[in-house]
């Protein structure tokens, strides 16, 4: 069965062209939203998420709707936030953007590199569709898998205590190992399209965590951020995403072909498979 994405997306040159096209295009549009949002921290240290929130309308000039929710009433977080992409069926609406608010729905100026962050998610998924398509596409009832997902948040999202090569190379073997273990388990169309999902989602934080860092340097050399605790900032080397990102494209490009070559795969099931990965990879850049 063919399923036709609703996805929206941001308008030329954003979402067309080259990977290097679209990246530089994306970083150019973050960074005027960046330039816009902080001048209304340079008189003061809090920003009313009403201002943030017609900040982001005006750039995106109806591309999507963003919703920001208070995230410090549920997690009692003074930092940090989330991105989700609420959806409907095929179609995905809007994206919910959570980041702690205090009491009079403003946002400390702590709280605004970890804001920053995703609204990078956000962009990413606007000028990459297919990271969107891929997002729908692994949501599907039929194609979620609860232990993947828990894998990805347990053993791909996390710090890794590594002082020595030794110990490093320890925590790659491991981590393929287990993860190839834990594919296995699923079809051809199901370890595809959640290889997909994990590489793009990684993709998403090292640029996510690149940009939240030199936002970080940047307020502290214009003097704020004096009181910023860095202890508990997750960065793209502690949790080695792109020496995970080698493997999982690795693993992936062997799924691919298993599937294209297995003889036990009836031939309509392999039409079906190429179809499938036609859509996939078929309508944008890698």
């Amino acid at each position: 069965m063919t399923i036709n994405y609703h996805i929206p997306k941001l308008p030329p040159p954003y979402c067309c062209g080259s990977v290097n096209r679209r990246r530089y295009a994306a970083s150019k549009l973050y960074k005027q939203i960046f330039e816009n949002m902080y001048a209304q921290y340079e008189q003061h240290d809090s920003c009313h998420i009403i201002i943030l929130r017609d900040i982001l309308n005006e750039f995106f000039q109806g591309s999507t709707r963003i919703i920001i929710k208070d995230l410090s009433l549920k997690k009692r977080l003074t930092m940090g936030g989330y991105t989700k992409i609420k959806q409907k069926g095929n179609k995905a609406i809007e994206f919910e953007v959570g980041v702690p608010f205090d009491k009079f729905y403003s946002m400390d100026i702590l709280s605004f590199p970890a804001f920053m962050h995703e609204i990078r998610h956000v962009i990413g998924y606007l000028v990459n569709p297919k990271y969107l398509i891929c997002h729908l596409k692994f949501s599907e009832k039929h194609m979620k898998t609860t232990k993947i997902e828990n894998f990805y948040w347990d053993r791909i999202y996390k710090k890794e205590k590594v002082k020595t090569p030794d110990a490093k190379r320890v925590v790659l073997e491991s981590l393929e190992r287990d993860l190839r273990e834990l594919l296995s388990q699923y079809t051809y169309s199901k370890q595809i399209v959640s290889l997909n999902n994990i590489r793009y989602s990684m993709q998403q934080e090292i640029d996510a965590y690149e940009i939240e860092y030199k936002i970080i340097q940047k307020l502290k050399k214009r003097g704020k951020l004096h009181n910023l605790d860095l202890s508990n900032f997750r960065s793209k080397t502690e949790c080695m995403f792109k020496d995970k990102l080698e493997i999982v494209n690795k693993i992936l490009g062997e799924t691919i072909q298993n599937a294209r070559n297995n003889s036990e795969v009836p031939q309509k099931r392999k039409n079906i498979i190429e179809e499938f990965l036609s859509r996939l990879f078929g309508n944008y850049d890698e």
